[in-house]
């Protein structure tokens, strides 16, 4: 697997965008993924399905420390209270303590 270093982390080169998988197809995905070999999921508040991802990446097997997880904060969650709040959610959704990188979706 290629890496692309960025201040200080090591990013996989490829990984699976979940735009588009809802449900129990998504956890599936996400879960066959990371078995595959995939080691960079990308999620965003707005697809949806931040609460499948974090079910297939515990379903996977794989350390969670082995993923580099992406997420999304969506625009109308930019002030400085909503961003907060958000991210939390999204956390709560993913089941995660953290990611590893989010991101302002669309900032204009």
């Amino acid at each position: 697997m290629q890496f692309v270093q960025a201040s200080g982390a090591s990013i996989p080169a490829i990984g699976l965008g979940t735009w588009e998988l809802e449900g129990r197809d998504c956890a599936r995905v996400v879960e066959q993924a990371l078995k595959l070999g995939y080691r960079h999921i990308d999620t965003a508040q707005i697809y949806g399905n931040e609460r499948e991802v974090g079910a297939g990446l515990r379903a996977s097997g794989v350390r969670r420390d082995d993923v580099f997880v992406t997420t999304k904060v969506w625009t109308t969650h930019f002030a400085p209270n909503d961003l907060e709040r958000s991210v939390k959610e999204s956390l709560g959704k993913l089941r995660l303590a953290d990611v590893d990188l989010l991101l302002l979706h669309w900032p204009n």
